[in-house]
């Protein structure tokens, strides 16, 4: 908002003037009937909203209907009803509290509501609305955002019927508001005619720097938001819709930086993965929700590659079931597949998920740890690409006594943490430590859409919040939390595999050094030779891993 000052009748009055992202808002053509302002803090978003029915001389229309909206009433409380009862009261507004709205001297209505469910929409079912801006949008699913846009309608010919809507990046809604408004004109300032709907929309881009108001009150206000993390700082300084508020794992970063070509990162183009990296799957079942599976490798360094996704819904446990066996037909053994505990559960048919996906696959599987919390922070592991400090150890403190007593009273898991405490940490060289081949697009969308939930007083959680994929108005599938889910179950059960093979990871150091030797040189007398005593190596192992071991070998490849 920007205010002005000018005589009127001999009197100083202030009135108001748009930036100029604002008036290029205002000015759309009302046969686009969609429009979107986001982008940086402070670009005066709200205000636009609050003002259209103003500056367009809605209000002045005895007929007309409008309807502004956030998603919960306490954030109507705080910004909407006190900014909008301190504008519209100016033009001969009345504000009656108990049914939200604001009833001009023409007879024009504009209510206030909130949208926290599907149950709140739907109330709206029989309403028509000519106008109706919702605000942070992102804050919301689309189904709201669509519900809501099917209550739009006019038939008066002077008003047009309009949505309008504008936030920052970030929460919930981010993938599909980017989607829909970012993404097809990144620059935006372009009308977007949706041909399958012949609906037109436009998002122009807000700005901080357009707000001169703010920028002369406060000129320090831009240097604060310096401050805040990388993630949160260029979506609100920036406008970045690559990085948003309440993100997770900030720490994701599915390209390389054009300014900065050391900088790791995390996805990687597809190559043909070596036959003797274990390969391990993880399966999410779902209908209504989709079903997501992940199928992953691991290398001798400790990298986890995920080389293959399959995200789907509304399918029948044969067929989803089927699929997998298809696309795994080529893979060799799996070190294990891991699947949502949930299938195990008795639900009144003849077999439970976990069984029909066993007759269906010809795969076992075994129970995914669900543990949320943990699963997060491994993520977060496998996402780090910062080594750790340099350990330093104190030898002096080793007790063989000690070390031996653990053994005896504690077994041999507690005997090798402490000895571990006394060796060197080695130097990380396979960070980051999980690599995600750019076809599998679904992983590498879920990922920076994870925001964290918040506890019953709005404080923030530790957790993931939860969310559901959902149609988008093209008929295709959205993002929703299944493939993080997935992705908490694969991690983990790696985890474990790496742990409870002992040293499972020299091991597959030894094994490809064998093969690559192979490959290198042809001698396929040396490589038997290798191979025997390599196996006679491992019968010394551990149960767990000499079963590993005994399922690998029946798929070991012919050179």
């Amino acid at each position: 908002m920007a205010l002005q000052e000018r005589v009127e009748n001999g009197q100083l009055v202030q009135f108001w003037k748009p930036f100029k992202t604002q008036e290029d808002f205002i000015k759309i053509p009302d046969t686009v009937e969609e429009r979107f302002f986001g982008g940086m803090v402070g670009g005066g978003k709200t205000d636009i909203l609050i003002y259209m029915p103003v500056v367009r001389g809605w209000y002045q229309n005895k007929n007309f209907r409008g309807l502004l909206i956030r998603r919960t009433y306490k954030q109507l409380e705080k910004s909407i009803i006190p900014r909008a009862n301190e504008i519209y009261k100016k033009l001969g507004a009345i504000y009656n509290i108990n049914e939200k709205k604001w009833s001009f001297p023409s007879g024009a209505i504009i209510w206030c509501t909130y949208l926290e469910n599907r149950k709140d929409a739907e109330s709206h079912d029989t309403n028509e609305y000519h106008y109706i801006g919702i605000d942070e949008l992102t804050h919301f699913e689309e189904f709201l955002y669509m519900y809501m846009m099917s209550r739009l309608r006019s038939t008066d010919p002077t008003l047009p019927a309009i949505l309008a809507s504008a936030s920052n990046p970030g929460n919930i809604g981010h993938g599909w508001v980017k989607k829909r408004f970012i993404d097809p004109e990144i620059e935006g300032h372009v009308i977007i005619h949706d041909l399958r709907t012949d609906t037109k929309r436009m998002y122009i881009p807000s700005s901080i720097r357009d707000n001169t108001y703010l920028m002369d009150n406060d000129p320090g206000y831009l240097n604060r938001l310096e401050n805040l993390p990388e993630a949160e700082r260029r979506a609100k300084i920036y406008g970045d819709w690559e990085a948003f508020t309440g993100q997770v794992f900030d720490e994701f970063i599915p390209m390389p930086d054009p300014f900065d070509k050391t900088r790791p990162y995390h996805v990687c183009k597809p190559f043909v993965i070596p036959p003797y990296w274990p390969k391990f799957v993880s399966i999410d079942w779902g209908h209504q929700h989709p079903t997501a599976i992940l199928w992953a490798a691991l290398s001798p360094d400790g990298r986890l590659y995920i080389y293959r996704e399959f995200l789907k819904h509304k399918l029948k446990v044969s067929v989803w079931a089927n699929e997998f066996a298809l696309l795994s037909e080529t893979d060799g053994a799996f070190k294990f597949v891991k699947m949502d505990p949930s299938a195990w559960q008795e639900r009144g048919t003849e077999n439970t998920i976990q069984q029909e996906f066993c007759k269906y696959s010809g795969y076992t599987v075994s129970k995914a740890d669900n543990d949320r919390l943990g699963g997060k922070m491994l993520i977060h592991e496998y996402l780090r690409t910062k080594p750790l400090p340099a350990r330093k150890v104190d030898t002096s403190l080793f007790s063989v006594e000690h070390a031996q007593r653990i053994l005896r009273t504690s077994g041999e898991a507690a005997y090798n943490t402490y000895m571990d405490l006394f060796l060197e940490r080695p130097e990380e060289t396979n960070l980051p430590k999980l690599q995600i081949f750019e076809t599998c697009t679904g992983i590498i969308q879920t990922l920076p859409l994870c925001v964290y939930d918040t506890d019953a007083h709005g404080k923030k959680a530790e957790d993931v919040k939860k969310w559901d994929a959902q149609e988008d108005s093209q008929g295709e599938l959205s993002m929703g939390d299944d493939l993080y889910d997935d992705l908490r179950y694969l991690l983990k059960g790696v985890d474990k595999y790496i742990e409870e093979s002992k040293d499972g990871q020299n091991t597959a150091i030894k094994e490809a050094q064998i093969y690559e030797k192979l490959q290198r040189d042809g001698n396929h007398t040396a490589f038997q030779r290798s191979m025997e005593l390599f196996d006679k190596e491992q019968e010394s192992q551990s149960g767990v891993f000499r079963l590993a071991r005994s399922k690998y070998q029946v798929r070991r490849p012919r050179y």
